[in-house]
């Protein structure tokens, strides 16, 4: 419940910023950086579910994989990058696209260490760089903002959280790094993440169609999908401690376990849907 309040709270930013960015941004140039934001967030998932694979070696098999999936997990990205190269000839698009593959590596390791809220603080500290943006143009510091500058301060968040998280992860040290492991995650990881990388595909292309046939639309279309957001927010942060709950009691598990969650997360589930309905 406390962590559910700390969400919120930190997604506060994001309100801010899903209201405040077409206030004082042209309505295309508004859609057009959710779009390309949209894409840097999508990026994960052509890591073929290998963040999860790494969750369910370290719970089923108790295996720390994690320099593995940092390691071969950034040349995975890296050979992603030219073929975005080849649709978005933009430098710092490429890497944003690359750091935010490797933080979900490093939000699912501090998951791990029930680090829970600094976990969830990367897109509200991206949130946050952005509002500055508002700010740079309110006091006159830039004439018009551009795509670049979104860029740069969204490059400002990754690098602000990675740094505060990279000295909180513990590191296994003098492992012996396999790229057999790497593999063994993507076997594990796809299945996993295979229904959540078609519900991505599904918004892309959708996204997509809205802005080739109907751009005039597409501002409004992203201000409506970032709104969404904000009722998945509840339910994913119970699914997001209980992945850690019930993978560190693995071995133990029984059926009075496994009622008891159920009825905890089924309680507070729709005590959440309705209230965010009724808000809504």
């Amino acid at each position: 419940m406390k962590l559910i309040f700390y969400r919120y709270f930190m997604y506060s930013f994001l309100a801010i910023e899903v209201l405040l960015l077409p206030l004082f941004l042209e309505k295309e140039f508004y859609a057009t950086f959710e779009y390309y934001k949209f894409i840097i967030f999508f990026i994960p998932f052509l890591m073929l579910g290998s963040p999860s694979g790494y969750i369910y070696h370290k719970y089923n098999h108790k295996k720390e994989y994690f320099n593995e999936l940092l390691l071969f997990g950034f040349i995975h990205c890296l050979l992603i990058l030219p073929f975005l190269w080849i649709f978005f000839d933009n430098v710092l698009f490429l890497v944003l696209c690359l750091l935010m593959t490797i933080s979900l590596f490093v939000e699912h390791k501090l998951q791990t260490q029930r680090m829970f809220i600094l976990a969830l603080g990367l897109k509200p500290m991206i949130s946050i760089f952005l509002i500055i943006s508002f700010l740079l143009i309110y006091f006159n510091f830039v004439d018009e903002i551009t795509i670049n500058i979104l860029f740069l301060l969204m490059l400002s968040s990754f690098l602000v959280w990675l740094i505060i998280s990279f000295r909180k992860i513990n590191f296994e040290k003098n492992q012996k790094l396999k790229i057999k492991n790497y593999f063994l995650m993507i076997k594990k990881g796809f299945p996993i993440n295979a229904g959540t990388l078609l519900i991505m595909l599904y918004f892309f292309c959708d996204r997509f169609i809205a802005k080739e046939y109907y751009n005039e639309y597409l501002a409004s279309y992203s201000l409506s999908y970032n709104l969404i957001q904000f009722i998945l927010l509840a339910l994913s942060t119970l699914a997001y401690v209980n992945v850690v709950d019930v993978g560190e009691k693995y071995s133990n598990i029984n059926l009075d376990f496994l009622k008891r969650k159920y009825f905890i997360v089924t309680r507070y589930s729709l005590f959440y849907c309705y209230f965010l309905f009724f808000l809504f």
